[in-house]
């Protein structure tokens, strides 16, 4: 590639899981010479193991490389629960694996997925029972959970330490320049008043807050006006994002 003047740059090694990907990839990192042409590393997650993936992490940080997870799909990302499992999983990937870009597999396999797993994919095209007249689209779960991340966390943003003192609420912060992005995921069966205290830099004056939770899936609320702590509201079960501007 190089010969012919190509600067495509390789990702690897896509394996099923990060046990497997980390053997390849440790040989492949440790040759300088393959190793110029490595852009990121990426494994699948159908064989997770904690170790694994803090291995992983490990790799992508000591070379300075990204790492990705690129594939991975299953049974409870679909019915009710399915968004939040998936948000779920987002996070974890993001915090705990320390990866910079996620991939979901099922997300546009369509109808196909829909008879298998309904509900999975982020987006349903409809047609006819011949497949040759489009009838429409349905936005599912998934589009949302997924878009609490990708919607606000924009190129370039850069996560930060975010930490929750309750084990049924997960949060992650991100930002770049005067924007700050804060998901905040509950899993209790109860809806959280949450004080939050946002520490160090300059402090956003105003956060906009976008739901994923019962008939407020999508929804923006009001705005929250802010001093270095303020105190919100966060529905049972639900994905909240905070978006805020200097």
């Amino acid at each position: 590639m190089r010969e012919a003047g190509l600067k495509t740059q390789l990702v690897i090694t896509d394996d099923i899981g990060p046990g497997e990907a980390f053997k390849r990839c440790s040989y492949i990192l440790a040759d300088p010479g393959a190793r110029q042409y490595v852009g990121a590393l990426a494994y699948h997650l159908y064989s997770e193991n904690a170790e694994d993936i803090r291995k992983m992490a490990a790799l992508s940080q000591a070379y300075n490389i990204p790492l990705w997870m690129t594939e991975f799909s299953e049974s409870r990302f679909t019915g009710p629960q399915g968004g939040l499992n998936w948000a779920l999983t987002m996070h974890t990937r993001i915090v705990t694996g320390n990866v910079s870009a996620i991939d979901y597999m099922w997300a546009f396999f369509g109808e196909y997925s829909e008879k298998t797993w309904p509900g999975n994919t982020l987006i349903i095209l409809k047609s006819d029972a011949n497949g040759l007249r489009y009838k429409g689209y349905k936005i599912n779960d998934m589009y949302n959970a997924m878009g609490q991340f990708s919607r606000y966390i924009k190129p370039g943003f850069i996560r930060v330490g975010a930490e929750s003192s309750d084990a049924g609420v997960k949060v992650s912060a991100y930002k770049k320049n005067n924007e700050v992005a804060l998901v905040v995921i509950n899993t209790t069966p109860s809806q959280k008043r949450l004080d939050l205290a946002l520490l160090g830099g300059k402090i956003p004056i105003l956060f906009y807050v976008w739901h994923l939770s019962g008939e407020q899936r999508g929804a923006q609320a009001a705005p929250v006006k802010l001093s270095p702590s303020f105190e919100v509201t966060v529905p049972a079960q639900s994905v909240t994002t905070f978006v805020g501007i200097h």
